[in-house]
């Protein structure tokens, strides 16, 4: 079986298994529904035939208004629909989103260090952007709707601070993890302690739910949000398959057929950054999401990135909207953050593999 056509059977199972998590989704919560209103509140005649206002969902109320786009009246539409269209539909599409940036961030960083254990998590990239968020939401609130760009600034940051103690004439693998785990702590270290200085205590309870990482009361905001990023990701991503594969090679193999191999590190870098951060910013640090989806999408089609990306997007998305079902069917009416239920997950996936693979050092 060639691996475009194994990609293509993948994608279609983890397609039924994201309409499972769907119905799960929309049916489970502090309003519960049966499955004749679920399909009544999703399939509703009035919302769906209403272009305006899924076009509103989807580009916001400022640019509708500025393309004099008209206003929908919510008050015909069931209980059902509003809360299956407003609450639990952007949870679920920010799963994918989020699942997505991580699992190619993942492969991204695994092979620019050719390190199985890297991710944006271990190396500390996540931890950099979710300071650089904690301190905006501390000490500057009113510029909460540039977020996603100090997310970016703080893992930049982070990078370059792993990128100068990892150099020494030239970049290791194995120093470029150590390096991005001693900055990781480091930013965590500095969280804590900004908690413990901040007087105003409904601060630190959101700060420290959103460090737990969660896709609780999220909305269409952060759809609009992540969803630009998700497609950079993805289309920038897929066009680097070649040099990604070369990295795979090694440095000296590389550079022996041309490809320069700080520039290209540095790019890809910056995409793995920029997925990375746009998670963190709307969804707060949820870890081992990438680092387990390259995993599984390896030992499913390979290493070539060509299939390797796409797959890994499409483990990445399942692993985290599912892992966000679970959370919600097992502990309802409880709401249990998507990251903690992870940690539990990636630590045990992580124990795995240090028992079933002794050597860690290359992919």
């Amino acid at each position: 079986m060639t691996k475009s056509k194994l990609l293509n059977i993948i994608f279609y199972i983890s397609l039924i298994i994201l309409l499972i998590s769907l119905i799960l989704q929309v049916s489970v919560g502090s309003y519960e529904m049966s499955f004749s209103q679920i399909l009544n509140g999703i399939f509703n005649h009035d919302l769906l035939f209403s272009s305006s206002y899924l076009v509103r969902h989807f580009l916001g109320d400022t640019i509708c208004n500025f393309l004099h786009i008209p206003a929908v009246n919510e008050l015909f539409l069931t209980t059902e629909s509003l809360i299956i269209w407003n609450i639990r539909i952007p949870r679920f599409l920010i799963g994918i989103c989020a699942g997505i940036n991580l699992a190619c961030s993942g492969v991204i960083f695994q092979t620019i260090t050719r390190n199985e254990m890297a991710s944006p998590y271990i190396l500390g990239i996540s931890q950099g952007s979710g300071l650089s968020i904690i301190l905006i939401l501390m000490l500057f609130p009113l510029m909460n709707s540039f977020i996603p760009l100090f997310a970016i600034i703080g893992g930049i940051f982070a990078f370059l601070i792993i990128y100068l103690i990892a150099w020494n004439h030239g970049t290791s693998p194995i120093r470029l993890v150590l390096a991005g785990i001693i900055i990781g702590s480091i930013a965590s270290a500095i969280q804590t302690s900004l908690f413990i200085f901040s007087s105003s205590l409904p601060l630190i309870q959101n700060a420290i739910a959103w460090t737990s990482g969660s896709l609780i009361g999220v909305s269409w905001e952060e759809v609009r949000i992540i969803f630009p990023y998700t497609f950079f990701t993805l289309i920038f991503a897929c066009m680097c398959n070649r040099p990604l594969n070369l990295l795979l090679l090694g440095e000296n193999n590389a550079k022996s057929i041309g490809l320069s191999v700080e520039k290209w590190r540095f790019i890809l870098a910056f995409i793995g950054i920029i997925a990375a951060a746009s998670s963190v910013s709307v969804c707060g640090l949820i870890g081992f999401v990438g680092l387990i989806s390259p995993h599984i999408s390896r030992t499913l089609i390979g290493s070539d990135s060509k299939y390797l990306i796409p797959c890994s997007a499409i483990i990445g998305s399942l692993l985290l909207v599912c892992s966000d079902t679970l959370a919600r069917v097992i502990f309802n009416p409880i709401q249990i953050p998507v990251g903690i239920l992870m940690s539990v997950i990636g630590g045990s996936f992580f124990i795995f593999l240090m028992i079933r693979k002794r050597n860690f050092n290359k992919i």
